[in-house]
């Protein structure tokens, strides 16, 4: 074997009565062949140590063999049915006890090494089982000392409680994996409640939004109809306004909804409060249900802030700085009381680069701004390209009844980059 120089054994009974050798001397001619060449990288297999003779004299005989070799450093492997050598391991730090599982109930051996135990002796236990007479096997009991007795009491203890703590063992690892499984599917419902929770909040909402844009169409034509009857004007503008009002509510809500949804990678940056700000910093609005806005100029605790098409001045105690980036011009609810602010509303909506969604949202918004504040009209900026979106833009102003009229850019204007649409 290539791990070690030389292998020496003391195996099985080598009595001869030619050579006038007992059990005994056998293993000791053996025993003596491995005290004189074992080395330390030699590996001694000694089987049945210290048997043969008196017990007693065997046993300090064997435990002082074992003691030498593993001084020497020598691997040695050695088996014994004597209890005085179960107790060099707590001796000796080279000397580990050993012992095969043995089956209490079966009286068989189930061949599982057990390293750190040391074993048991069943020789009563099989006695019983071979039917020898029980005054025979309870006068054996009695004759056995008092320390072999507790010895024997000890091991079958150690024993009783390895096998129920290898039983605790599996039965925690099952419930583990079982109490895992409860949580990974419990989990996995929270979050499709959630999702399904968070749908019908959205379809709710667009539909919500739909009706509001609807009844604006309605109001658009009484509108008209107050006109050519020559009704007030401003409080016909004041009903549209008032309706245009509640579909941006409606609308900025589905989109706090759908930032609530988001996940965290699809955020840039979480929200930072209690920072200084600077003109240029992107800033969450706490009046206006957190929308982002633009910091443009900062005076005393005040601070004036473009939100999409509308500049507005807030306290500064109401910003957080943000470091995503300044949402698209959208329709801001005004609320229903305390002061208005200054709002000023940009003549013209730039849609490059925007996709056609995108386009159809910004436009939208674009021109209900410009009619609250009675433009008169409004330059839509979609560049030449393909001509997608100028052709998205003209449907669009075909179906709205605020439109009066629409046309290309003059050359001065802009030329086929930009749609200039007059408001009624």
């Amino acid at each position: 074997m290539p791990l070690f120089d030389d292998v020496y054994a003391d195996i099985g009974d080598e009595q001869s009565i030619a050579a006038s050798l007992s059990t005994f001397s056998a293993h000791l001619r053996n025993l003596g062949e491995i005290l004189a060449g074992a080395t330390p990288d030699s590996l001694a297999l000694i089987d049945e140590l210290g048997s043969g003779t008196d017990p007693a004299e065997g046993a300090a005989l064997g435990a002082a063999v074992l003691e030498t070799l593993t001084a020497r450093g020598t691997r040695t492997v050695a088996t014994s049915h004597l209890g005085a050598l179960k107790l060099l391991a707590t001796e000796h730090t080279g000397i580990v006890n050993a012992s095969l599982q043995f089956d209490e109930k079966r009286l068989e051996p189930t061949y599982r090494l057990l390293k750190g135990v040391p074993g048991r002796s069943y020789g009563l236990s099989i006695a019983r089982r071979l039917a020898l007479p029980e005054a025979v096997l309870a006068r054996a009991e009695e004759r056995m000392s008092g320390g072999e007795r507790d010895l024997e009491a000890l091991l079958a203890d150690l024993e009783r409680r390895s096998a129920e703590l290898e039983q605790r063992e599996r039965d925690a690892a099952d419930a583990h994996e079982r109490a895992a499984a409860r949580i990974a599917n419990v989990t996995e419902r929270e979050k499709s409640a959630r999702e399904a929770e968070r749908t019908l909040e959205r379809r709710a909402r667009e539909e919500s939004r739909r009706l509001l844009l609807d009844a604006r169409r309605d109001v658009e034509r009484v509108v008209r109809e107050l006109r050519e009857a020559g009704a007030d004007a401003a409080a016909a503008r004041a009903a549209r306004r008032r309706i245009e009002e509640l579909a941006g509510a409606q609308a900025a809500a589905l989109d706090a909804l759908e930032q609530e949804a988001a996940t965290p990678e699809e955020l840039e940056a979480a929200d930072v409060a209690g920072v200084a700000l600077a003109p240029g910093d992107a800033v969450a609005v706490e009046t206006l249900a957190g929308r982002v806005g633009t910091v443009i100029s900062l005076r005393d605790e005040e601070a004036v802030v473009a939100v999409g098409a509308m500049k507005l001045r807030v306290p500064a105690r109401t910003l957080r700085r943000t470091a995503r980036a300044t949402a698209p011009a959208v329709a801001i609810p005004v609320p229903p009381y305390g002061s208005i602010p200054d709002e000023v509303v940009a003549t013209e909506v730039d849609l490059r680069g925007m996709r056609v969604d995108e386009m159809e949202h910004a436009l939208t918004v674009a021109l209900d701004a410009a009619v609250r504040s009675d433009l008169k009209e409004l330059r839509i900026i979609h560049g030449k390209g393909t001509g997608v979106l100028r052709e998205r833009a003209t449907e669009l102003l075909k179906g709205d009844p605020r439109i009066a009229s629409f046309r290309l850019g003059a050359w001065n204007e802009g030329g086929a980059g930009i749609t200039v649409a007059a408001l009624r």
